[in-house]
């Protein structure tokens, strides 16, 4: 997928069995079929849970001084790698503010090789969010913070951490009671999708 330039597995699988270099690549011959789309699925998530697995108090003290930059007041108590997507290193950081809250954040170490320039994917991210903030808020809906999820900005005002060691970090509050929905259940459901995705695209109409 990497090298079609291909991300989802629906199309991987289609190439697979469409090109003829790419079955000899995988030891396939005719009439053998390429793996189905949701074994490929199946495959990267395993990877993806293997390869992020945190490596304990080494893991941990990157992602403290990474809290430290961005949430000074807050303390990490527990972290967790969220398995889920593939480009980016993502943790879950249940945290402790300073008058005693319990929260949990969304810790991301972006994926320099994908995104060479992270300045600027976070200018572009700020940008973006804090526009769509202000197209909710000026309409009156209501929880803007849960329908326009902003990074995080440290005190002097920065959404991304370069740590001393290398890497660049952000972080993002984490929406309680919600889930993702990779593939729609239901017409309905993909109307809701296509619904958002319009009132998305409308709001950015005059950035």
């Amino acid at each position: 997928g990497y090298f079609e330039g291909l991300d989802a597995e629906r199309a991987i699988a289609w190439r697979a069995a469409d090109s003829f270099a790419l079955r000899e690549f995988l030891g396939l011959v005719l009439p053998e079929a390429p793996p189905d789309h949701s074994t490929i699925s199946r495959t990267r998530r395993l990877i993806a849970q293997d390869s992020r697995a945190m490596n304990s108090d080494r893991d941990l003290a990157a992602l403290r001084d990474v809290l430290r930059e961005l949430l000074p007041d807050h303390a990490l108590e527990t972290a967790e790698v969220l398995k889920r997507g593939h480009i980016h290193d993502t943790i879950v950081a249940r945290c402790r503010s300073a008058d005693g809250n319990g929260e949990r954040f969304v810790v991301q170490q972006i994926n320099a090789t994908v995104f060479r320039d992270p300045e600027a994917l976070a200018g572009n991210l700020t940008r973006v969010t804090d526009h769509l903030f202000a197209a909710l808020r000026a309409r009156g809906t209501s929880d803007p913070e849960r329908r326009a999820l902003r990074p995080v900005r440290s005190p002097s005002g920065r959404s991304l951490y370069h740590a001393p060691g290398g890497g660049w970090w952000r972080a993002f509050p984490f929406i309680e009671a919600t889930h993702s929905v990779d593939t729609p259940d239901s017409p309905a459901q993909a109307n809701r999708a296509a619904h958002a995705f319009g009132g998305f695209v409308a709001d950015l109409a005059d950035l």
